[in-house]
């Protein structure tokens, strides 16, 4: 049976920004967490969610998509960085068990946490997710190495603005095609 009724909307205070978030009702059968995909939002969820009969389901705008707050000038968007997000938001819900629905980024981040966390996801769904290659073992000063160089470059790029937001459409219409 599919559930019209409008999903409710969330707002969660963690780790020192603001994650928007949607919410389905359906029951209280199961707990289900969504976590959409890069340059995505919750509402990625917006048609599956309503049909997850018996189920209450819960998909949140990850830090720097949709409505949620962007992360600090100094913080990052790696993949790791979204597994304290999607702790926080499960433990403000009051969530100790839930499954994982994630999509393609999302996905991916919900692949690994769910093997770091395997106490907290009953379970997991993965839509469209590439799941990286594995690498050839490195010290853990190569490893420290790599990250400080990739980081160093990342704070000294220019930040990008655009003017008007006609501007910035048009660019990102060029990096789709």
């Amino acid at each position: 049976m599919h559930n019209k009724t409008a999903p409710e909307a969330l707002e969660f205070e963690v780790n020192g920004i603001s994650l928007a978030a949607q919410r389905w009702h359906n029951g209280d059968k199961q707990r289900v967490l969504c976590l959409h995909g890069w340059l995505d939002n919750s509402e990625s969820f917006a048609l599956l969610a309503p049909l997850l009969s018996h189920c209450d389901v819960v998909a949140f705008d990850m830090a720097g998509h949709g409505i949620s707050s962007h992360r600090s000038a100094h913080g990052s968007y790696n993949i790791w960085d979204d597994f304290i997000d999607i702790q926080a938001v499960a433990n403000k819900l009051g969530w100790k068990n839930y499954y994982l629905l994630g999509h393609s980024r999302g996905a991916i981040a919900g692949f690994l946490y769910t093997a770091s966390m395997p106490q907290a996801v009953s379970g997991a769904i993965f839509l469209d997710g590439l799941f990286p290659p594995q690498h050839q073992p490195c010290s853990p000063a190569q490893q420290l190495h790599r990250f400080l160089s990739q980081r160093e470059r990342q704070l000294n790029k220019p930040c990008r603005y655009f003017e008007p937001v006609q501007s910035a459409l048009e660019t990102r219409s060029m990096l789709l095609q």
